[in-house]
């Protein structure tokens, strides 16, 4: 019996703004899309991550009609969604929660 790895992670949001909300992203991308990543992330890098790795979506428009998963409408999304699916797949995907940089409650500082 072997270990099957993911390859795809469905990113669940949480708060109350975007509580439900549902993105299916790809976990098997190029390394140079996440060594190439910035936080946060400038309009262009942000579309081009989002065409790397984002499959599908559960969004609605206000009528509650089904938003199509483009570029275009992800553009139009609240930035603050926008940042948050980019952190929470780079949480997901290195495996490394943010925020890095907290002591580590063992060991001592390396000068």
């Amino acid at each position: 019996m072997g270990f099957h790895i993911a390859t795809k992670a469905a990113l669940v949001l949480t708060g109350n703004a975007w509580k439900g909300a549902e993105v299916i992203c790809r976990l098997n991308v190029p390394i140079g899309t996440v060594l190439d990543a910035k936080f946060p992330p400038d309009q262009e890098s942000l579309t081009e991550w989002f065409g790397n790795v984002v499959e599908s979506w559960n969004l609605e428009d206000e009528g509650g009609k089904p938003l199509p998963c483009t570029a275009e409408n992800f553009a139009q999304l609240p930035t603050g969604f926008r940042l948050r699916l980019y952190s929470t797949w780079m949480d997901v995907a290195t495996g490394m929660a943010s925020p890095l940089g907290q002591r580590s409650p063992n060991g001592v500082p390396v000068p």
